[in-house]
């Protein structure tokens, strides 16, 4: 091996090993870990913690919910359920996500059931597999069209880890190209869940029919349905009417294009007006925020 060669080795090493000190340093592979379930497809890991960046905390309590309440629901507690819209993501600090500033506003405890990508069968089958979330008087689904799907599975450990990875420089390198390498190379990724598979029609019925406390239902829209004047949910609403409180965010004043950061989530404008539409809709005739 020759100098020339030598020192390019050396190099790279180098740049390898600041690379690893920088991603460490900051913080930049903090995510929440998953646990793999047969049941439930995948969900947050409980016990876990940490703090994305340096700045942004996560804690999951023990029954695998990123919230910071630990006590068992009661008649009292709101169960909120949705998708990464709800959790809000690794780069929303814990005091901030949807849940914890409902919880702040009314007083009561909010136990998030959430988790990105998850469709509306993840959630009903994380509520089977705990029960003891029925007993919260008060259930309250932010629901958008793609979440009417069959259940969404583990996927790689690029989207939902389920370990500490061996180098931070790569994983956050990996996650941050996880969308781009999955739109070139479909073919290497599980395929998404079956919008197509009705499962979720059968346990919504047997969610409604057997829970006894109040249903609060806000269906949420896309920025394409917005646009296009599309109405969310189209296939769900039916299937409501006279069983559960619900109400569009798209009705909600000031609710526009503007209130989305990409493709599906809100940014900071919009999860303010979320939060307020939560808090009306709680305050309607039936209960009280």
């Amino acid at each position: 091996m020759g100098p020339g060669v030598i020192a390019i080795v050396v190099a790279v090493a180098a740049l390898a090993l600041a690379a690893e000190w920088f991603a460490r340093a900051g913080r930049l592979a903090d995510y929440p870990l998953f646990r793999r379930s047969e049941a439930v497809g995948y969900h947050f890991l409980p016990g876990a913690q940490g703090t994305m960046r340096g700045r942004y905390r996560w804690r999951i309590n023990a029954m695998g919910l990123r919230s910071d309440c630990d006590r068992a629901p009661g008649p009292d507690s709101i169960v909120l359920l949705g998708d990464s819209t709800v959790e809000d993501g690794v780069y929303t600090d814990q005091r901030e996500t949807l849940a914890a500033r409902l919880a702040e506003a009314t007083g009561r405890d909010v136990h998030p059931v959430a988790c990105p990508a998850w469709s509306l069968e993840n959630m009903f089958a994380f509520l089977r597999a705990n029960p003891a979330l029925l007993g919260a008087g008060t259930v309250v689904f932010v629901t958008n069209s793609q979440d009417l799907a069959a259940l969404n599975r583990w996927e790689t450990e690029s989207a939902q880890p389920t370990r500490r990875p061996v180098s931070h420089a790569c994983y956050a390198l990996m996650r941050a190209t996880h969308l781009v390498r999955r739109k070139a190379f479909p073919f290497l990724f599980p395929p998404w869940a079956d919008e197509a598979d009705r499962t979720w029609e059968r346990s919504l019925e047997q969610f409604l029919a057997g829970y006894r406390g109040r249903v609060v239902w806000a269906f949420y829209p896309l920025p394409f349905e917005l646009e296009r004047g599309e109405t969310p949910c189209a296939e769900l609403r039916p299937l409501l009417a006279g069983r559960a409180e619900t109400f569009d965010i798209a009705a909600v004043p000031g609710w526009s294009l503007a209130c989305y950061a990409d493709e599906v989530h809100p940014n900071r404008a919009g999860r303010r007006l979320l939060l307020d539409a939560l808090l009306a809709a709680l305050r309607q005739p039936g209960g009280t925020a």
